[in-house]
């Protein structure tokens, strides 16, 4: 069973990131991308030139920076501490403050197996009304959710510096995220020696 979940993402300014990518040398005129009523397909010319910007490095292919994404993690927050390394991504989280005083816990509000003892003792202090005991007894399995708001680029970073982790959390979040990414090649693509 997996320890984080990753839902509701949506994916923006794919379109205008590949008319943009065309800027530099203006080459508009060689796009073959396709606009519909109710969506956008990338050409086989754009999409080549995109895989040639990202193997040449980051300074080629800021036209990544535009493709936003958002979406919603429910993780452990010993998985959370390893994702603010990341400052190209922001969030908006369940407030521990707010939150963890309003009801009794239970191993369903865990990562793994927590010892009961320890969520006895962290609901005993959330039934006394002692925040500050209760928060500095929250083990890290503690589950908390968190929408992201992000971009390519930032996830690309991600992928290659945690996608041999030894967290296997790092692995599920990206085989939950990734599938549901319009053109996900784009983060995946090997890298180049720019990058390395």
């Amino acid at each position: 069973m997996s320890n984080i979940e990753v839902f509701n993402i949506e994916t923006s300014f794919i379109q205008q990131a590949i008319t943009g990518m065309r800027f530099a040398l203006k080459s508009a005129k060689h796009s073959d991308s396709k606009v519909y009523n109710n969506g956008f397909e990338i050409g086989d010319k754009d999409k080549a030139l995109a895989l040639k910007l990202i193997k040449a490095g980051t300074s080629h292919s800021k036209f990544m920076r535009f493709i936003q994404v958002n979406f919603t993690v429910k993780a452990p927050l010993y998985w959370w501490k390893h994702f603010a390394t990341y400052h190209f991504a922001d969030s908006l989280s369940e407030s521990t403050m707010h939150t963890l005083m309003k009801r009794q816990l239970d191993k369903n509000d865990f990562a793994k197996d927590t010892d009961e003892d320890i969520i006895a003792i962290v609901n005993e202090n959330i039934y006394l009304g002692k925040f500050e005991e209760a928060v500095n007894n929250l083990p890290c399995s503690f589950l908390q959710s968190r929408m992201i708001s992000t971009n390519y680029a930032c996830l690309r970073n991600m992928y290659f510096q945690r996608r041999n982790h030894k967290l296997q959390e790092w692995h599920d979040f990206f085989e939950e995220l990734l599938p549901h990414l319009p053109e996900n090649i784009f983060i995946i693509a090997e890298k180049g020696k720019s990058d390395e």
